[in-house]
């Protein structure tokens, strides 16, 4: 390297403002520790952000750096300084989270001296497989030279199958990645119980994610709702719903048009995740959409719960039905009633399920193969 000139650099893109939370807090500890792995190489890491109004949370302490910059403008004078920052920074490695594969965008990047481009695909949703001419132009866009990403780390078989059949991406650019997940202390549902103030003698069905359609809790309400009915009145189950989002308001309606509503409880966001899900009987995952690898699942087997989830996108890959779980077609009310209340009426099952869930994290989804994946294709271009 001439003198004076810094070392060449990683930047990092999270396409929004910093702490939005939710999966980006996950997604940017990970980049708080592949910095701190590529620290001890020389290599600095910077991670970008839309706005910064106060520093980052999950960067605190490590050696990534956060910089203001927002790499999805396009306007003249917004391209003229993204080009100006990457060449300031020495950014040879950009790693892209969740954004296309194939773009001419990679092209302006490596105008501005990026040598080797990473994209990290957590996106859920199903895709349209392309046909006739349209799929024979995407074909041909994938294999362009600087076109595509030099390496496209898939979050899930799923993912990784939609890249090849939608995007068409060359098998020799494509990585999976499933999530890893350290292993809680194990605590039991009293103890969560007591830390939460909820009662220690109902069954608890606990799920957690954003109040968005596609996240079927809707459809849990619903099946909840015929649970509670069935149940006897002196030990009713109770239902906790932890998460916010654009869809609450009309989560919120639904509730109240149930039997079951002062049995369903809504408690908003809350940083404590972990407790609550140590506190249930059962976590449910009720997703409508192909979710590609849903921290929800991971979570609660790693604390040993039972899971009850939707047969879709790389759900099966974590929770296998009969194994570390209960999977149901998504969106059926009644078949995920009937799980519910099987689970809930068999104590023995639930236990095996929780174990096993706990044995499969511990050996298939640790945090330590991940980093170590994605910092081989980081690498890689240094």
């Amino acid at each position: 390297m001439p003198a004076g000139k810094p070392p060449e650099a990683l930047l990092c893109v999270v396409p929004y403002e910093s702490n939005v939370g939710f999966a980006w807090s996950f997604i940017e500890g990970l980049y708080a520790r592949l910095a701190d792995r590529l620290a001890g190489q020389g290599i600095p890491t910077f991670v970008s952000y839309r706005r910064i109004d106060r520093p980052p949370t999950t960067l605190q302490g490590s050696s990534a750096a956060p910089i203001e910059l927002d790499l999805e403008r396009s306007s003249f004078g917004a391209l003229w300084t993204i080009l100006r920052e990457l060449r300031r920074r020495r950014i040879r490695v950009l790693y892209l989270t969740d954004s296309a594969s194939v773009t001419p965008r990679h092209w302006f990047f490596r105008l501005a001296g990026v040598r080797w481009i990473v994209v990290h695909d957590h996106t859920s949703g199903a895709r349209t497989v392309p046909r006739g001419f349209r799929r024979a132009l995407k074909w041909l866009a994938a294999r362009v030279p600087g076109l595509a990403a030099d390496r496209v780390l898939a979050v899930s078989d799923y993912v990784a199958r939609r890249q090849r059949e939608v995007v068409l991406l060359p098998e020799r650019r494509l990585r999976r990645v499933w999530n890893g997940l350290p292993l809680p202390a194990e605590i039991h549902a009293r103890d969560a119980r007591t830390r939460l103030g909820l009662p220690l003698s109902p069954d608890i069905v606990v799920c957690v994610c954003r109040a968005a359609p596609e996240k079927g809790v809707e459809t849990l309400f619903r099946a909840f709702d015929a649970v509670w009915r069935e149940r006897p009145s002196s030990t009713p189950p109770l239902l906790i719903y932890v998460g916010d989002g654009p869809h609450l308001p009309a989560l919120l309606a639904c509730r109240e048009t149930l039997q079951s509503k002062d049995a369903i409880q809504c408690v908003g966001y809350q940083r404590d995740v972990g407790a609550y899900l140590s506190a249930a009987t059962v976590v449910a995952v009720p997703s409508i959409w192909e979710d590609a690898l849903p921290l929800g699942v991971l979570e609660a087997m790693a604390r040993a719960r039972p899971v009850v989830a939707s047969t879709v996108g790389g759900i099966p890959e974590m929770a296998r039905d009969g194994r570390e779980g209960v999977l149901v077609p998504a969106g059926n009310v009644e078949a995920l009633r009937g799980a519910l209340c099987a689970l809930l009426d068999d104590p023995s099952g639930r236990e095996r399920l929780g174990r096993a869930g706990r044995e499969r994290v511990a050996e298939s989804f640790r945090p330590e193969d991940q980093l170590e994946a994605i910092h081989e294709s980081i690498a890689a271009g240094f």
